[in-house]
């Protein structure tokens, strides 16, 4: 099968839905695809009907279908398709993607015309089917641009400079064999797996999409999508894979150049890590882990990236984690707020529990397994806390409070 030209790896896992819709499209698109093409699917032990959405399109389309007897992992199911491939070029496709095939035949021609390149990376394009509204694309570049062999230094600065982001491409498959990219738990992989390749020749940047990722599928859509996964904890695995990449180049870098490229790889990782917040500050997740969040865009100097003032952050964490601690609420039956609280205490707190919010302004023997939130300092009040304590409240200061979370 030397004969093909490009290979569309899919790895699968109970997608069948999708993809029945991507293989009818590749079954369009490939009718006047210039290219000869063979489409890779590896199939992770679907328990669904993947197996006959590929049957039926056996006799229609190019493909090389293999089912794994076990479930082996996203990696392993990724690089098994492309390691499975048979033409020059190959491409990995998700399942629930889709391609722009006049764009995809334009970059497969600027590959075969530069033998001396290794891999083409490109963006791509986001758009919401069930809308039928295009979405942008995830990242810009104003050219196309080669980088040579062994520029390290040029491959750094356009990915930080531009914010780009190596994850679609088009590889020749001989070095894919060569190369043996991997990924790994420290560097992300779409920015160490460049870097190995330019070890080996030139690589491409177009500045147009070839690649469409599919925001919103179907009406009913209910699939977890990986990258937005990844962008709720993924910051420091981006920055050692930045990092990576400016370390292969940092012998060939100026002191200013090196100084430059730090502070722009910290304005990437801050980016990151404000969509997390954004996207956990409008989903009500956690508020705990959004003030550490907060905190660590503010230790980066980029407090105006916050998606409220940092007072409100710092509160609501506060609320939430007097009525969401285990330690806190286990074994109690509501909450009384001691001292000069106005009513309003009550009502923030009635937002984060079910539980029943007790006004009281001193501290009495009759409240019992109860979180007691005393106005002010400890010392403000007469309590005997051991005593408290045998009753089964958990007693916690207003001012110990504002002081975990400063």
């Amino acid at each position: 099968m030397n004969n093909i030209t490009l290979s569309i790896c899919i790895p699968t896992f109970n997608r069948a839905r999708y993809l029945a819709v991507l293989l009818s499209t590749l079954l369009d698109g490939l009718l006047d695809f210039p290219y000869a093409c063979q489409i890779v699917i590896s199939d992770n032990a679907s328990t669904d009907n993947t197996a006959e959405v590929v049957g039926a399109f056996l006799d229609k389309l190019p493909i090389k279908y293999f089912k794994q007897a076990n479930n082996s992992g996203v990696e392993r199911n990724y690089f098994f398709a492309l390691d499975h491939a048979d033409g020059i070029l190959l491409m990995y496709l998700a399942d629930d993607d889709l391609l722009d095939f006049s764009a995809l035949a334009q970059a497969v021609e600027v590959m075969l015309s530069q033998p001396d390149a290794v891999v083409l990376y490109a963006p791509w394009r986001l758009y919401d089917r069930v809308n039928n509204k295009p979405q942008g694309n995830f990242y810009s570049q104003p050219d196309d641009l080669m980088v040579g062999r062994n520029d390290h230094a040029g491959l750094v600065k356009h990915v930080v400079q531009h914010d780009v982001w190596p994850e679609i491409s088009i590889a020749r498959a001989e070095m894919f064999r060569r190369v043996r990219p991997s990924m790994n738990p420290v560097a992300y992989w779409a920015f160490t797996i460049p870097c190995e390749y330019l070890g080996y020749g030139h690589v491409i940047f177009l500045k147009d999409p070839f690649y469409i990722s599919i925001t919103n599928y179907f009406a009913d859509d209910v699939r977890q999508q990986q990258g937005n996964l990844e962008v709720m904890g993924s910051w420091d695995r981006y920055r050692g894979g930045w990092e990576y990449m400016l370390a292969r180049a940092s012998s060939r870098l100026s002191i200013d150049e090196l100084a430059a490229l730090r502070t722009g790889i910290d304005r990437l990782v801050a980016d990151r890590m404000a969509v997390a917040l954004r996207i956990r500050w409008q989903s009500q997740t956690d508020p705990v882990e959004s003030y550490l969040l907060a905190n660590r865009l503010r230790g980066l100097g980029f407090e105006s990236m916050l998606p409220a003032p940092f007072f409100d952050i710092r509160s609501k964490a506060a609320l939430w984690f007097l009525t969401h601690d285990h330690l806190l609420i286990n074994e109690i039956d509501g909450f009384c707020c001691v001292g000069k609280f106005d009513a309003q205490i009550a009502a923030l707190l009635g937002k984060f529990t079910t539980l029943p919010v007790a006004l009281r302004a001193e501290f009495s023997d009759d409240i019992e397994r109860s979180v007691v939130l005393l106005k002010g300092e400890l010392a403000d009040h007469a309590i005997d806390l051991n005593q408290a304590r045998t009753k089964g409240n958990k007693i916690i200061a207003e001012n110990d409070l504002t002081r975990k979370f400063y």
